[in-house]
């Protein structure tokens, strides 16, 4: 008989490692934050993978300047903090694509093995007389 919580935790564990493989697959590694600033420093635009964006406003005097001022900065100040962080992710780690599919095969053989695991050991609580 399999033992269920053991079958749950082997799933469980195979899902986190999916997990992690895709966020390896989508980020190339932990590629920390890019910051750009505008007007001197009044704004500061943050991009963080895989392309969030924040924007700082760092002195109200910036908004002085009049919304399409500001608006023309915080464009061209995200603009090039996405592109400084698509440059970063490329650099920092670039991603094989065979060790992708090589480490996703691994990972959905276990999946499969541990899914199948749990219907057993569900099905072992259903049929008691067939252990």
């Amino acid at each position: 008989m399999t033992d269920p919580q053991r079958s749950l935790e082997n799933l469980a564990n195979v899902v986190d490692q999916a997990a992690g493989m895709a966020q390896r697959a989508g980020q190339g590694a932990n590629v920390p934050p890019v910051a750009v600033e505008g007007f001197d420093g009044g704004v500061r635009v943050i991009a963080a993978p895989p392309g969030f964006i924040k924007v700082e406003l760092r002195d109200p005097r910036v908004l002085q300047r009049g919304a399409d001022a500001v608006g023309r900065e915080i464009g061209r100040a995200a603009n090039e903090a996405l592109h400084r962080l698509r440059h970063s992710m490329t650099t920092a780690a670039p991603v094989e694509p065979a060790t992708v599919a090589e480490e996703f095969a691994r990972v959905s053989t276990q999946g499969r093995q541990a899914f199948q695991q749990v219907l057993d050991s569900v099905m072992s609580l259903q049929h008691p007389s067939a252990r």
